[in-house]
């Protein structure tokens, strides 16, 4: 069982490298699919890998193992997108890990590059439903600690959240 843990790891770690990388490289639009669209990905996926099973031949000069990390990537759970980027304020410095929100007392890093209406979190063992609330500063992180990281002052954080952002004044 240990040996199968093991394993487990090392592919789910290169799934994960290939989604950051496409992240880095992309942006979010490579995973920004209708329904049928994620479904068609699997079933083309599925049939590449059927195929090469009966013939020994792959007319796309792709893999087994390959195909497989695919279907990982595009059924994975454990990302979300949380649905505020740039033109809310958020810091596109915080981009590629730089930057972490807290989902339900949890510190979740942002992965990729922050977009204009979009973030995406890494929730990866963090029991999260949609709906949580997502703080992107508060009490962690403190606007402090994100004026820290990106090397400016709480006033120039606290000035740059746009109109559209709905503001809770608690007394």
């Amino acid at each position: 069982m240990a040996d199968t843990n093991k394993q487990f790891d090392q592919v789910t770690a290169k799934c994960r490298r290939i989604f950051i990388d496409k992240m880095a490289d992309y942006g979010a639009s490579w995973r920004i699919f209708r329904l049928h669209g994620i479904s068609d990905q699997l079933y083309i996926k599925v049939k590449n890998i059927r195929q090469r099973q009966e013939t020994g031949v792959s007319l796309v000069g792709d893999d087994i193992e390959g195909n497989l990390r695919a279907i990982v990537n595009y059924g994975v759970m454990a990302i979300i997108q949380e649905r505020k980027g740039y033109a809310d304020g958020v810091d596109r410095h915080l981009s590629c890990g730089k930057g972490w929100f807290t989902i339900n007392g949890h510190k979740v890093p942002v992965i990729g590059n922050i977009c204009m209406d979009m973030t995406m979190l890494d929730v990866t063992g963090v029991d999260v439903n949609v709906g949580d609330t997502v703080t992107i500063f508060g009490d962690d992180p403190t606007v402090t600690e994100l004026a820290e990281v990106l090397d400016t002052i709480p006033y120039e954080i606290m000035t740059s959240v746009p109109r559209r952002i709905e503001r809770i004044i608690v007394k």
